[in-house]
């Protein structure tokens, strides 16, 4: 067996962020797209020296499954009830040790993919109507903010955060649809990953000013979301297609630059109190936003060690006056806790 079929994609948490910022094009098989997925991921950062075979149709017995994620990204949906859920995750607790030392077999990797219960059919009339609706509001979130880049009009600004609510609303409906409103339920709600964006924009449409930094982070998710779908129906003209070529070539770029917008924009809200951009409630609220991003996301977390990293350094530096730095590590610590 080589090295790929062997790989633990189970216990790759990079991998699972990886797929949570992938669109998957409508109208394909899933499971031959995160197939295809997995090959590039495995040689851009597991193996450069491994050859990703010519033509992949079909994922094999032997191939590991992917997680199953709900995100504003892949757009695919799993449900699982209560009984399911607290069997599974009794089940985790009891083989964690052994999951750290090698993936579950392919027949328990299948097992656990035929008890996820799905309520919604995605053939269904409603389904698509959902789908259209998230393509929708992700094209305005961009259309809108760019009127707002070129015009600096404010009704741009707060009718692209309203698109973006609507397009994090849409995911997470399809996720937890059918679902019976309970603790357990809401503990999951709050640990997706478009609940904590919806919170976000949210809490940016209704107690902020138009701050071009706010939209930033989201209109480049939405963007990737509209670039990445119009890739995914293989347009005729060659212009299209090199464009969006080009911008997927620059992904990581942009999802690093919208996660470092992210963190940063906790001191333009601090800021804001005094330019009236911002509120002392959108301060506090903000900030538990971020703590709670930081316990979920491993893209906050890296870009968080990150950055602190480069404070130290700057703090440190002889341009620096020596009588601010106990106050700036002060600065830091108080972020930080």
């Amino acid at each position: 067996m080589s090295s790929f079929d062997s790989y633990d994609w189970e216990n790759d948490k990079n991998w699972k962020q990886y797929l949570d910022n992938t669109l998957i094009p409508p109208g394909t098989d899933p499971r031959v797209a995160i197939l295809k997925l997995q090959h590039k991921y495995y040689k851009r950062n597991i193996n450069p020296d491994y050859e990703i075979p010519a033509n992949i149709n079909s994922p094999s017995p032997s191939s590991p499954q992917p997680p199953q994620h709900s995100s504003n990204t892949t757009h695919q949906r799993t449900n699982t009830t209560s009984n399911t859920t607290s069997n599974t995750n009794s089940n985790s607790n009891s083989n964690n040790n052994n999951n750290r030392q090698s993936p579950p077999p392919p027949q328990q990797q299948q097992q656990r993919q035929q008890n996820r219960t799905t309520t919604l059919p995605e053939s269904s009339a409603f389904f698509k109507i959902l789908k259209n609706a998230w393509i929708i509001s992700q094209g305005l979130v961009v259309i809108f903010g760019l009127g707002f880049l070129l015009s600096s009009n404010p009704t741009y600004y707060y009718r692209s955060f309203l698109a973006a609510i609507i397009s994090y609303l849409v995911p997470l409906f399809h996720s937890f649809e059918g679902q019976s409103i309970n603790r357990e339920m809401f503990n999951e709600v709050i640990k997706n990953e478009n609940a904590q964006y919806l919170i976000t924009c949210v809490l940016l449409y209704f107690l902020s000013g138009p701050v071009v930094l706010f939209l930033i982070p989201i209109f480049i998710f939405s963007f990737y979301h509209v670039i990445k779908y119009v890739n995914g129906l293989n347009p005729r003209q060659a212009i299209i297609q090199k464009v969006c070529t080009f911008f997927i070539g620059k992904q990581t770029e942009a999802i690093n630059m919208a996660t470092t917008m992210e963190i940063t924009n906790m001191l333009l809200i601090v800021f804001g109190v005094f330019t009236g951009t911002s509120s002392i409630f959108l301060i506090f609220a903000y900030y538990r936003l971020l703590k709670l991003r930081y316990q979920f996301s491993t893209r906050i977390q890296n870009k968080c060690h990150e950055l602190s990293a480069t404070y130290d350094y700057m703090i440190n530096t002889r341009y620096c006056p020596v009588q601010l730095r106990p106050y700036l590590m002060k600065f830091k610590r108080f972020f930080s806790s």
